[in-house]
């Protein structure tokens, strides 16, 4: 997920979120783990969306990597509405990374099958 402000054709502002989406299955699975510690090494923010009978969800991949108790077991955490985090978390800039945009050139065949939530801000004068 990317957002941009522009201002008479010229970049303001823009902030990037990285995210991992997953149908069902929980947020503690080997591959989800290592997709989010993947996340978190390359651009130090992401979330991992999931999607179940019971809605949309998401985890800030900061948050699940703490979650790992020293024993190996796993802490008891009830991931917040995939809603707040995009309309909250993502907005008021407690996730995500400023300057951090998906580029299509830049990214070249390793960004086949990627997919782009882009919210553009433009003034018009």
């Amino acid at each position: 997920m990317q957002v941009s402000v522009n201002k008479d054709g010229h970049k303001v502002f823009s902030k990037g979120l990285p995210f991992q989406a997953k149908k069902f299955g929980g947020f503690q699975n080997e591959k989800v783990i290592n997709q989010a510690t993947d996340l978190l090494k390359t651009t130090k923010t992401g979330v991992v969306i999931r999607y179940s009978d019971k809605g949309y969800t998401a985890m800030d991949v900061r948050k699940l990597m703490n979650l790992r108790k020293p024993d190996g077991g796993w802490a008891r955490y009830s991931p917040p509405k995939l809603a707040t985090v995009f309309g909250d978390s993502f907005l008021d800039c407690e996730i995500g990374r400023v300057g951090l945009t998906f580029d299509r050139e830049s990214v070249g065949a390793h960004g086949r099958g990627s997919w782009v939530i882009d919210a553009q801000v433009k003034q018009i004068t």
